[in-house]
């Protein structure tokens, strides 16, 4: 039963799965690594599947594949390349490189901070769409909402955080 399950549930999202390891993995073959694992972590929950088609089971998907990539990319930060020579471990640790990348934080720190004031859904529904690229469709099945409706609450957000933002300038200017 739950190998048949877990096959119903790999022709279903096998594809939306590879676009989404797509907003961790630019190639294609590191995406069908993340999915293959994901489906591997997925086999001892096949069984508790009630509906194959159901926003409840694309959200499992999405969940596994996500904490799988995290998980793949976390090992690969730890791992240094055989053709690493010394003359690039040099310039990664360039002051310079290292003041830059900090910089680079401080400028997003107000934008996170901006994000993390909204709503928790309309923060999910967010980056939902602009860092895994889910379409409004997939999302708006997800939260059992219409198309419209999530591109509203997407306008709402970003009109929200830009005032945040703007609010936060006025704030350092005075």
């Amino acid at each position: 039963m739950a190998a048949n399950k877990l096959e119903q549930i790999y022709l279903r999202y096998h594809k939306d799965m590879l676009r989404w390891a797509g907003a961790f993995f630019p190639d294609i073959s590191d995406r069908e690594d993340a999915v293959s694992e994901a489906f591997l972590r997925l086999m001892p929950h096949a069984e508790q599947v009630e509906l194959v088609n159901s926003p409840e089971t694309a959200k499992l998907c999405q969940i596994i594949l996500k904490n799988v990539s995290i998980n793949i990319l976390r090992k690969r930060s730890r791992e240094i390349p055989a053709d690493f020579g010394e003359a690039q471990y040099r310039h990664r640790l360039d002051e310079e490189a290292l003041r830059a990348h900090e910089e680079n934080d401080r400028d997003y720190e107000s934008l996170y901070r901006a994000v993390e004031r909204l709503p928790e859904e309309t923060r999910e529904i967010l980056w939902l769409s602009y860092k895994y690229r889910f379409t409004a469709r997939e999302i708006g099945r997800q939260y059992g909402k219409s198309v419209p409706a999530v591109h509203k609450i997407l306008s709402r957000a970003r009109k929200q955080l830009k005032e945040f933002l703007e609010e936060k300038a006025n704030e350092e200017n005075q």
